[in-house]
């Protein structure tokens, strides 16, 4: 009994282990945040309701001007305060280093050359060129590496969540543009900023992940010049963008950096902007823009992008071009009014339906199959036939998130994606002698409603519990000994916030966990 004992507590800690790692590694979405929790204090509320645990906050705090205004003396205040925001909410961070402090920058405004940048004054000092203290500026990102990495050592007080991914600056190659520039420099320039963040990210925290800046997706010669320098040995993954793709452009244009990047050995890449909208004359519809999230996303993923993130939670009347992508409409800033747009249950659909997948597949152009653990998800739309490997009865979900089921035989694809998955049983019959062991929820998504089910192949002790996303216990729906066989629980969600969930069966044997997704 003892021994019994240790074994469940062992599984426990290891399920719960691998919960929370499966939430923060392995997801594949990630949001383009404001950086600043006064714009809306609720805006992580709503990465949860979607799904998303991975924020870029843009451009953020983490700017040398705003934590060292004065050299050698460090103030964390305002990153502290973003970093507790997003780990409140269970919200990981990729963060984007702006290497500019106005007194070290006083240098260059003393060069006949110097040029103000323009775009996010507010934000970012005006004279935005490389370090000329690089000393000075490599000890300020290995002070804030260790603040953060959570190692025990000189961390922020309260670190629940510490930062371990990196990004050197975004659109470097931005330098000649007329109202927006990140960095001023040439490719050059940019290497010695990008060898001496990686340097300095090392020795205080080899376990943290850096980035590239972000690819505009207009200067790939730019990029090819940096990794030419020797710019490969100084980040860990690569980075490009997809700002208002053209329409021959179908897979976010990571096909397109996949080829660029292999040249030079390169394989992994995200894809950190997202945004789908024409912003010209014309633009799409509500639908069109809900659509063409989910097409691009699973192109882009099978084209090589292990993690995409879109750009654009809010918008308003006020700016037509921000609100053709945004994913909800902001009716009042003032009582904070809002309503949500077709992307956002698009986006949402995406998410709970491939989330954490393990492996994915292109069987034609229009056809893409993911592997999500146990289950295998189809994205299908066009003139096609449904793969043949689709047999019997299925689910079938569209671009909102509408779910039904049908014989396989009977879906008629056209330009509209829909998600297919073999259908669960909701029986509460069960069947003597099962062959193998099963688990499911339908519908996934769910309000309030779902349905649990599972097979086990021999009697055995049985326990079916949910957990939040930070793997916090929720509920125990089974804890009993229960004979071979089919099971459907009903699990009901009132009470429960709208988001991420986890259930997991334990027996003697092996452990089981899946996600499902509640909606509100």
């Amino acid at each position: 009994m003892r021994l019994y004992g240790v074994f469940f507590l062992f599984v426990f800690l290891l399920t719960t282990h691998l919960i929370q790692a499966q939430t923060v590694g392995d997801s594949h979405f990630g949001f383009l945040g404001p950086g600043d929790p006064s714009y809306n204090p609720n805006y992580y509320t709503e990465y949860t309701n979607l799904g998303v645990l991975l924020d870029r906050p843009h451009p953020g705090p983490f700017v040398w001007e705003i934590v060292e205004s004065e050299q050698g003396s460090y103030n964390w205040n305002k990153t502290d305060s973003l970093v507790r925001s997003a780990q409140e909410a269970n919200v990981h961070m990729l963060v984007t280093i702006w290497p500019y402090a106005e007194w070290d920058q006083e240098f260059w405004r003393q060069q006949a050359n110097w040029e103000a940048s323009g775009g996010f004054e507010k934000d970012l000092p005006e004279s935005r060129y490389k370090p000329n203290d690089s000393t000075a500026y490599k000890n300020w990102i290995a002070a804030m590496v260790e603040r953060y990495d959570g190692d025990g050592t000189d961390d922020m007080p309260g670190l629940t969540l510490p930062l371990k991914y990196w990004e050197t600056i975004n659109e470097p190659e931005s330098a000649d543009w007329e109202e927006l520039n990140f960095f001023k420099g040439d490719e050059s320039d940019y290497f010695d900023v990008l060898r001496w963040t990686y340097n300095a990210i090392i020795e205080a925290d080899e376990n943290a992940i850096i980035l590239h800046g972000g690819s505009t997706g207009v200067g790939d010669e730019y990029w090819q010049q940096v990794f030419n320098m020797g710019g490969v040995d100084y980040f860990h993954i690569s980075n490009t963008h997809a700002i208002t793709p053209p329409p021959q452009v179908t897979d976010l244009r990571a096909n397109q950096w996949a080829t660029l990047i292999s040249n030079f050995g390169i394989e992994d890449f995200w894809v950190t902007e997202v945004e789908i909208a024409q912003n010209g004359e014309q633009s799409y519809s509500q639908r069109e823009v809900a659509e063409q999230i989910i097409k691009q996303y699973v192109k882009a993923f099978e084209a090589g992008g292990d993690k995409i993130f879109y750009a654009h939670i809010y918008g308003d009347s006020d700016s037509p071009d921000f609100l053709e992508a945004a994913l909800i409409e902001v009716l009042d800033y003032e009582n904070w009014q809002e309503e949500k747009r077709e992307a956002y249950y698009a986006l949402q659909t995406l998410i709970s339906k491939i989330d954490f997948f393990d492996a994915v597949e292109a069987l034609n152009e229009t056809q893409i199959k993911f592997t999500v653990g146990e289950q295998t998800v189809y994205v299908l739309w066009g003139n096609g036939m449904v793969p043949n490997e689709i047999q019997g009865s299925v689910t079938v979900t569209d671009y909102l998130g509408n779910e039904s089921q049908m014989e396989a035989s009977n879906i008629q694809l056209n330009s509209s994606p829909v998600f297919v998955e073999a259908s669960v049983s909701t029986s509460n019959e069960w069947t003597e002698n099962p062959a193998s062991f099963k688990l499911n929820a339908y519908p996934n998504p769910f309000n309030p409603n779902t349905n649990i089910s599972f097979t086990i192949p021999e009697s055995d002790r049985v326990t079916l519990s949910v957990y939040d996303i930070t793997g916090k216990h929720v509920r125990t729906i089974v804890d009993n000994i229960l004979v071979s066989g089919d099971y459907d629980y009903k699990f009901n969600a009132n009470g429960l916030s709208s988001g991420v969930y986890f259930y997991r069966i334990t027996t003697s044997t092996r452990i089981e966990t899946r996600k499902f997704t509640l909606l509100k």
